[in-house]
Parts: structure tokens; C-alpha cells; sequence
């Protein structure tokens, strides 16, 4: 019998919830939004891109998060989900914890994914800073994804690498987050006192 070919870790679909790995881009939808997501280390031009950012220099608009301050694929994809339904709720009346805080969907994206209630200091510790070297470069209904990947100096990295937190890295979240590690000792207690802090972060 002819022997099966392997498939390729870089390219796959689970066809329960329409979300695809292609070429390492994280590629789902979220209503009529079509959301790809690409993660790089060893990232050395990190403040060439902030500038980009800053002066809206980016070949289009995306989020650009510091991989340092997200525990998970869950973190980043709870993050997409509250901007773009606070998004989708500006035309209606919405309770003032679920309103959009900033000017942009995807500078939303970068506040839904920061602990931090102040605006400003969310999008300087979630988002990138001159000294990231891990990168997640998130693009909402981009026309080119690649034009954007093209301008990034680091290495790709699959969206599962995201889910494998070192110990210093799990002790930086879980003080940012005010998390206690003797409580949150399973990796799926920590994911989901971080989702929680968020979610609540804009109530209390």
C-alpha cells in the first residue's frame, strides 16, 4: 500500500469554527471581519516598526503586540473578539464597559488584550516597544497581509508557540495581571484568570 504522506504542520484547517493555519498565518473570521495573525522572535527592528506604527507609516492598519505580554492563542483571540464587537456596537446604545475605548479597531485590539484600565499605558506595555524581540502582528480585513509580513526582521513562528510559556515569562504576566501562581498553578487556571481580568477590567 502506498504510504501517506505527512501534513504539514504549517498548513491546516479545523472546520468547526472556520479557523486555517496557512504558510504560519493564523487566518479566521469573526462575523464579516476576516482576521489573520502572524508571530515572529528574534525580532531586531522592533523600533522601526513602533515608528511605523506611530506615524502611520504600515502598509495598512494592524495591531502589533509585544508577544512578551500575551499568555496564549486564547488571550490574543479574546482580545480580536472584544474589539470587534465593541466595534460592531457603535451604532447602537451599548453599556459603557462594553463602548469603544480608542480610535482605531485595532488599537482596540492591543487595549482588550492589556490589563491596564488607562488607555495610554495599555498600548505602551501591550504593544510593541523598542525592546520587543517577540512580536504578534494582528490585521483585521487587511487586502495584503504579506506587505506587512515583508517589512518584519525576525523569525516566523507557528500560532501554537504562543501556548508554551517559560517560567520568567508566566511570573511577568502573572504580576501584570496581579495573579496569584499558588492559585492559578494550571495553565488553564492562569488562561482563565487573565480572560477574566479582562473582561472585568472595564466594569470595576
Amino acid at each position: 500500500a502506498p504510504r501517506r504522506k505527512k501534513k504539514s504542520m504549517a498548513k491546516f484547517i479545523l472546520h468547526n469554527n472556520a479557523l486555517e493555519e496557512v504558510d504560519l498565518v493564523w487566518k479566521f473570521q469573526v462575523g464579516n471581519h476576516i482576521v489573520e495573525v502572524a508571530v515572529y522572535d528574534q525580532v531586531v527592528n522592533a523600533t522601526n516598526l513602533r515608528e511605523a506604527v506611530i506615524n502611520g507609516k504600515l502598509p495598512f492598519e494592524a495591531a502589533l503586540l509585544d508577544g512578551a505580554a500575551i499568555a496564549s492563542r486564547r488571550h490574543v483571540m479574546s482580545a480580536i473578539y472584544q474589539a470587534i464587537r465593541r466595534y460592531s456596537n457603535t451604532q447602537i446604545v451599548v453599556k459603557a464597559n462594553d463602548s469603544v475605548k480608542t480610535r482605531t479597531l485595532h488599537s482596540e485590539v492591543v487595549y482588550c488584550a492589556s490589563p491596564e484600565k488607562s488607555i495610554g499605558i495599555a498600548l505602551q506595555t501591550t504593544g510593541i516597544h523598542n525592546e520587543s524581540t517577540t512580536l504578534i502582528v494582528v490585521a483585521i480585513d487587511a487586502l495584503d497581509f504579506s506587505k506587512l509580513k515583508s517589512l518584519i526582521q525576525g523569525r516566523p513562528r507557528p500560532p501554537q508557540s504562543l501556548d508554551l510559556l517559560s517560567d520568567e515569562k508566566r511570573l511577568v504576566i502573572a504580576n501584570r495581571f496581579k495573579l496569584s501562581l499558588d492559585f492559578e498553578a494550571t495553565p488553564q487556571n492562569f488562561e482563565s484568570s487573565i480572560l477574566t481580568n479582562i473582561a472585568l477590567k472595564d466594569i470595576w
